[in-house]
């Protein structure tokens, strides 16, 4: 078999081609080309445990294919949580039917939910219970997990509780990777373990689509490691996979919106921050920066400390805690719907892409206490959906309400460009002090702003939470959820796992 350095020649051929398509430069289409050359270190991670080189092009294969599977699954996803949003973000006459029907729909929407769940017998939907459970020789339902979560994700985001896309996209990759790779390398004498790692690198993938941020999925698939465990085959795998997978969406995209993007490089920033254009800070806005960590890590610790009090309060493996957990989304969700409108329902996109500032102090005060009281039904453990977003969006309102009191009480010349920076900046730092994870906020940090524009304001506000997770015992919301999940006997994340719901390799 032709070593896949031998398929690559000419060089100059390959170079002028990648110069011509993707429109770049020449020094940008050298590094595209230098990622294409890393190709064999990704195919040694999936496929030469065993140093049997015979397996080199089918191991490349099987990747590409496992990626496009994940991308196509994503962007479905992705649309039709853009449809939901557009849906929510209509407007209605607010009559007293209007009122009945929203109750109703929610209810019906949170029953629709734990039927599926109950029918298709899923009760643990993690990667890291898939992981283990395919390395103990089970083979996970594919196409009922990923059409559960698929199906629940979305109607816990027409329900309008503070639940986002990301965890969700980051489990259907997964899956998608190990779908794909099972089908392939269940045979072979290595093959559980390839598959289990492929679970990593397509969640890490997942999250980087999730976000059109190569570099976001990168650093997911590094949280936990120290420098020294590092492998860069790995981290070639990874990041050829975020690219593949990001391009490919992009141009899906484009592809169903024409018009929509310039570019194809645009579809990397985040959607409603695409078009925007910003300036440098200015010295006051600098000053403001200063403060933002401080303020993050003191609401960050509130925040966490009331979901995760509210989370050991609800979450049982009872018929009760099903059913109180239903009414209070049910009575949270239509309340926040019927009085604040799309603004606040949802995963919190419509607030992120709303920078203004509100002139009544008041409100913005309310709206944060409302949210939270969203936020806490809908991360109570009971239905799927991601927290990425909706912690951003929480930073967000942080941001709005100390911007605000700073131009309130006339202490600060910010300009209307120093706002909306500033704004980014504490919403992904918030999530920094939230997740516990500073260096996938500071990939996050660049879906938003253009790297010029960011990295001075993202340093000195990302290192000081850095800093304070690595010489402190500050623990991040997952890790005590998971924390009180295994007090309460549930095992990897979420509700018992049930082995019937597997099958012997």
């Amino acid at each position: 078999m032709p070593q896949l350095s031998l398929l690559l020649k000419p060089q100059s051929q390959i170079k002028e081609k990648l110069s011509s398509f993707l429109t770049f430069n020449k020094e940008v289409a050298s590094a595209t080309f230098f990622l294409i050359k890393q190709f064999y270190f990704v195919i040694e991670y999936t496929s030469m445990r065993n140093n049997d080189k015979r397996l080199t092009l089918k191991s490349f294969g099987v990747l590409n294919l496992a990626i496009v599977l994940a991308t196509i699954v994503i962007y479905a996803f992705q649309l039709g949580a853009t449809y939901i949003n557009r849906f929510l973000s209509t407007s209605y006459e607010k009559t007293t039917l209007f009122y009945s029907l929203v109750f109703t729909i929610v209810f019906l929407l949170g029953v629709l939910e734990f039927l599926i769940l109950y029918i298709s017998r899923i009760n643990n939907l993690s990667l890291k219970a898939m992981t283990f459970l395919v390395k103990e020789g089970y083979k996970p339902r594919f196409i009922t997990a990923i059409s559960t979560v698929f199906i629940t994700s979305l109607i816990s985001m027409l329900m309008g509780l503070s639940l986002g896309g990301e965890a969700p996209s980051l489990y259907l990759s997964g899956a998608s990777f190990c779908l794909v790779f099972y089908f392939f390398y269940r045979k072979e004498a290595n093959g559980r373990n390839i598959i289990s790692d492929v679970i990593w690198l397509g969640g890490a993938t997942g999250f980087g689509l999730a976000f059109q941020n190569p570099l976001a999925g990168l650093m997911m698939s590094l949280v936990g490691m120290k420098l020294k465990d590092i492998r860069w085959d790995k981290c070639f795998a990874c990041l050829y996979s975020n690219i593949l997978g990001c391009g490919l969406f992009g141009l899906l995209r484009m592809a169903y919106y024409p018009g929509e993007t310039k570019m194809w490089i645009d579809n990397f920033m985040y959607p409603e921050y695409m078009n925007a254009e910003f300036s440098q800070l200015s010295g006051d806005g600098y000053l403001v920066l200063m403060l933002i960590p401080g303020l993050c890590l003191i609401c960050a610790f509130i925040y966490i400390l009331l979901i995760c009090g509210f989370r050991k309060l609800i979450t049982r493996d009872h018929f009760w805690s099903y059913g109180l957990s239903l009414l209070l989304a049910v009575l949270v969700s239509g309340l926040t719907f019927i009085y604040y409108g799309p603004m606040l329902s949802g995963s919190g996109i419509s607030i992120i892409a709303n920078r203004a500032l509100y002139p009544d102090l008041t409100l913005i005060f309310t709206m944060i206490g409302v949210r939270l009281a969203l936020t806490l039904v809908s991360f109570d453990g009971q239905f799927f959906g991601g927290m990425v977003i909706p912690t951003i969006s929480m930073g967000c309102l942080i941001g709005q309400a100390f911007i605000g009191t700073i131009q309130w009480s006339n202490t600060s010349y910010i300009t209307n460009n120093d706002i909306e920076i500033l704004l980014v900046v504490s919403m992904i730092t918030f999530y920094a002090c939230v997740s516990a994870k500073p260096f996938v906020a500071l990939a996050l940090m660049f879906s938003f702003l253009p790297f010029h524009i960011v990295i001075l304001p993202a340093l000195a506000s990302i290192i000081p939470i850095g800093l304070t997770i690595k010489f402190s015992k500050f623990q991040g919301l997952s890790k005590q959820i998971s924390k009180i999940d295994d007090e309460d006997g549930v095992v990897y994340f979420h509700r018992r796992i049930h082995i019937r719901n597997f099958i012997r390799l």
